[in-house]
């Protein structure tokens, strides 16, 4: 009997595979591909997907999953708004770290439920978000601004800094561009007698982290 593959190591396959995915896209790879791009046996693929259909839809609510869980809280507080935009910025990259352009386009036209329920769930973090910037303005922690307009921008801007041939094109490490566009965001984002956090270095404390995640498994699919 072979030994059970722990929770951790089925983890890694997962991030691995839905790199990959989310990379060449549908129709561009086979199991055998995927297989060998993430360094493991056919076999082993099959224990936890059935098939590329069955990798889709785990990837779609994994998605799914990192945006229901986007919560914010402008309470009476400055520091638990600073978290939940902060909440919101990391769980952004990784949802756009896993829904390449290639997997978003298989999604639109092969697979139109899964696409619908993505939608929803778009749908759905963006009311939150608007309703959480509707309470911090009225708190005064945020300056009056069309909203809609940063929700249009990182749509734009996060699929090409999260790439990760972006930092080498540009002579820049992961961690900075991570650092660099929070902080444009609370510019935007805050009111003014509250700028002061943009000095403050736990501020991007996180930004370490959070590259050093995106390096080490959303880039898998890069090895060719």
């Amino acid at each position: 009997m072979p030994a059970a593959i722990s929770d951790e190591k089925k983890q890694f396959i997962n991030r691995q595979v839905f790199a990959i995915y989310a990379r060449y896209g549908f129709d561009k790879i086979s199991m055998d591909e995927v297989a060998a791009k993430a360094h493991i046996s056919k076999a082993t693929l099959y224990k936890y997907f059935k098939s590329k259909e069955d990798i889709v839809s785990h990837m779609v609510h994994n998605v799914i999953s990192n945006m229901d869980s986007m919560q914010f809280t402008a309470d009476k507080d400055i520091d638990e708004a600073l978290k939940s935009i902060q909440g919101c910025y990391c769980k952004a990259i990784l949802v756009t770290a896993h829904s390449g352009s290639a997997f978003m386009n298989d999604l639109q036209n092969k697979f139109p439920v899964l696409h619908e329920e993505y939608l929803k769930a778009v749908g759905n973090v963006q009311e939150r978000f608007q309703n959480f910037y509707n309470h911090a303005l009225k708190e005064g922690y945020c300056r009056n601004i069309y909203i809609h307009l940063i929700a249009i921008q990182m749509r734009t801007v996060l699929p090409e800094i999260v790439n990760s041939s972006y930092p080498t094109r540009h002579n820049i490490s992961l961690e900075t561009v991570i650092k660099e566009y929070y902080r444009l965001l609370l510019c935007q984002l805050l009111n003014e007698k509250y700028l002061y956090v943009l000095e403050q270095e736990n501020t991007y404390a996180f930004s370490k982290e959070l590259a050093g995640n995106l390096e080490n498994a959303l880039f898998i699919a890069d090895v060719k």
